[in-house]
């Protein structure tokens, strides 16, 4: 079973700096728990002296890689790490909390043989600060360099947690059933851009009810806008069917929090196909060339369970806009 404090993790390796981690986990809670976190910040504002192939990024988390001479299998700078989070009251997690099942941590190295050659050593460590942040490291060593390590990290902090898909206890959390009206939404289109091989779509979409809802993100879009799971559709044979050239073939892994009475806006491409019954990666597009008015929708989702298990739901929170005539069409 899962240590009570589990409640969080993250969803993939990456990379992420640990002394970010010690200046925005910690709060003042404790004037003399402050001074260490102030301390510990002062010493790790960067990758440790003698690293080099730093890379250091802002995302949903933080991320940090680098790599240092320090020798396999144990070496200081491993040592270092657990030594500095232990004094910051941080708990090593011994199941691998970007798994739904309990997975253990294996705490030896790993070794396996690269098909092209050579060899690879790993080694992976998960931390929990008492508030309930989560760093996430992978320490690699590729043969013959065994001298030479390679160290991702990732770091979140809770809120950012609660945005991302994270290990949650679901069993007694009731599916989803499209009916509670405190969760309700409008989406309606803006704006119709006629762009190469279709139209850029805007709309909005606004929390009409009384209680928060998550939308899933994949990132920004070029000029800015999220870039959200919303569906550009047009109506063929009495049934209407998406006319976009995406195709996502996995579960939402980021989201955003619409409080009532907000709104959030974004665009979306309805692009034209030469031929119907296409099939582009996982997905089959079933019409082929736009034409007539076009609406957009979309899921939303009513909490992490909900949106960490998009199969479980009963009957899903969807919601449309109303049908607009493209510009061409309207010429």
């Amino acid at each position: 079973m899962r240590p009570r404090q589990k409640q969080f993790a993250f969803f993939t390796p990456s990379r992420c700096p640990l002394p970010l981690l010690l200046i925005f986990v910690l709060t003042p809670a404790a004037s003399g728990f402050a001074q260490r976190t102030d301390i510990a910040y002062a010493r790790l504002q960067s990758a440790p002296p003698g690293a080099f192939e730093v890379e250091l990024s802002d995302a949903q988390c933080r991320f940090l890689s680098y790599r240092i001479l320090a020798p396999y299998p144990t070496n200081s700078v491993i040592e270092g790490i657990a030594t500095q989070l232990e004094q910051q009251r941080w708990t090593r997690l011994h199941f691998d909390m970007f798994n739904q099942a309990d997975v253990p941590i294996p705490e030896k190295w790993k070794h396996w043989t690269n098909v092209n050659g050579g060899s690879f050593y790993t080694k992976e460590e998960q931390w929990q600060s008492p508030e309930g942040a989560v760093i996430y490291y992978k320490f690699r060593y590729v043969s013959p360099h065994l001298k030479t390590l390679n160290v991702e990290a990732r770091y979140c902090t809770v809120e950012q947690l609660e945005h991302t898909a994270h290990h949650v206890d679901c069993k007694n959390v009731a599916p989803a059933t499209g009916d509670d009206p405190s969760f309700s939404a409008i989406v309606r289109v803006t704006n119709m851009e006629t762009v190469k091989a279709g139209y850029k779509v805007h709309f909005r979409i606004e929390n009409t009810g009384s209680k928060t809802f998550l939308l899933p993100v994949d990132g920004k879009k070029d000029d800015g806008p999220p870039h959200l799971r919303v569906y550009p559709e047009q109506q063929e044979h009495g049934e209407w069917s998406s006319v976009d050239n995406e195709c996502l073939e996995y579960s939402p892994q980021v989201w955003i929090d619409v409080k009532p009475g907000t709104f959030v806006e974004s665009w979306v491409n309805a692009v034209d196909f030469p031929e119907p019954n296409k099939r582009f990666g996982m997905c089959t597009r079933k019409i082929g060339h736009l034409h007539g008015p076009i609406r957009v929708s979309l899921r939303y989702f009513i909490g992490i369970c909900d949106i960490q298990d998009v199969f479980a739901a009963k009957k899903p929170y969807f919601v449309s806009s109303k049908p607009v005539e493209p510009p061409s069409s309207s010429q």
